[in-house]
């Protein structure tokens, strides 16, 4: 039921869902269910962090996702929205709270 067998990246949150980032977008599995963010669809998923909060931190060939705690409201900065970076590799946060990125182009 994983939109690829290609999985890059796992993180659970404090509830115990778990989200799955793979070549073509990113999965949810919650209740045994799993389901899919449209807004990231046949979007390479490279790396995921859930800060404090809750919030999904995504890091995509494409930009950079955040997606709320509740997973209802789903942001995506990319090129197009005026973001300069693509193809992100790795995001994680340090005890200050700062967001860090990689990148492997810009």
């Amino acid at each position: 039921g994983l939109l690829s067998d290609n999985v890059n990246t796992l993180a659970i949150s404090k509830e115990g869902t778990v989200y799955v980032g793979g070549a073509d977008g990113l999965n949810v599995i919650k209740d045994e269910k799993v389901s899919a963010f449209n807004s990231l669809l046949n979007i390479p998923i490279n790396d995921l962090n859930i800060d404090e909060e809750g919030r999904k931190w995504v890091a995509t060939e494409n930009g950079l996702a955040r997606i709320s705690a509740d997973d209802k409201v789903e942001e995506f900065a990319n090129r197009k929205k005026g973001f300069p970076y693509t193809r992100l590799n790795s995001i994680s946060r340090d005890t200050e709270g700062s967001l860090w990125i990689s990148t492997g182009r810009d």
